[in-house]
């Protein structure tokens, strides 16, 4: 089962790894059968990477890159991280 693997989901760590559970075959199904909100998983990844990239930058910086990676304007950047 999804929830019982333990290379996606950690009781010590409270984040999920968004790019693992994509990988699980599961997921992958899911995806096929067009029963997966590609944006909402979008929205997940771009908070995964911003989390990650603030370890590294400031945060106007961070919603630049993003902004490049995944061809978005600066408001849904913006409206992804902190109005979702």
């Amino acid at each position: 089962m999804l929830f019982n693997d333990p290379d996606i989901f950690d009781p010590y760590d409270p984040d999920m790894d968004i790019y693992k559970l994509l990988e699980h075959p599961i997921v992958s199904r899911l995806r096929e059968e067009h029963l997966i909100n590609e944006t909402k998983i979008r929205n997940l990844k771009i908070k995964k990477d911003y989390k990650e990239l603030r370890k590294q930058f400031d945060a106007l910086e961070c919603k630049f890159q993003l902004m490049e990676k995944y061809f978005l304007s600066f408001d849904t950047i913006e409206g992804i991280l902190f109005r979702e």
